[in-house]
């Protein structure tokens, strides 16, 4: 995960900084500045942290169950784990990315005119799986688990490889990484 060269993490930026975190590319860490690497500070496209989860949930979870921007579970787990989903999950920073990149400038006019809030950028997750993952047992792929399996994998998820459960590298599962559009 990125850090400045104070250690601090982008979560931090979007608990004190203005949108678009202007005047903190001076604290720039080894990878860069938090404009290039933080949703919140203008990275753009936003990608999912790959195989984060609270201890039981990936991302796909908050996306099925919780609203954007995760108001209702977002606080409730993965703090003690890997992280709140806030800092790991593009969904659930979905309202943090439309404040960086609205969808068209306030309008200028010669008479007080009311001008709308700029609309929320909008929404789209794609998935892609875990590279050469495979199960120890069977030897199975992740291309078995989206031909075979449920939605979540409720039957044979569990079952590891060499990088972790399908739950941690399926899309079907709910695993894979995420990016957010």
């Amino acid at each position: 995960n990125w850090k400045d060269v104070d250690g601090y993490e982008c979560g931090e930026y979007e608990d004190t900084e203005d949108p678009g975190c202007p005047g903190t590319d001076v604290h720039a860490g080894d990878m860069g500045p938090a404009s290039q690497n933080c949703c919140y500070c203008g990275k753009g496209p936003c990608i999912d942290t790959p195989n984060w989860n609270d201890g039981v949930h990936g991302c796909a979870w908050y996306e099925e169950n919780d609203s954007p921007g995760c108001p209702k579970y977002g606080e409730l787990f993965g703090e003690k784990v890997m992280g709140l989903p806030k800092y790991h999950c593009c969904y659930c920073q979905r309202d943090v990315v439309a404040l960086v990149t609205p969808s068209a400038p306030p309008s200028i006019s010669a008479l007080p005119t009311i001008t709308p809030l700029p609309t929320k950028a909008p929404y789209a997750a794609s998935c892609v799986d875990t590279p050469g993952w495979t199960e120890r047992i069977h030897g199975d792929g992740c291309d078995w688990y989206t031909n075979n399996e449920e939605e979540g994998c409720p039957r044979d998820g569990n079952l590891v490889g060499e990088m972790g459960s399908a739950i941690e590298n399926c899309c079907q599962c709910g695993g894979g990484s995420r990016t957010c559009e």
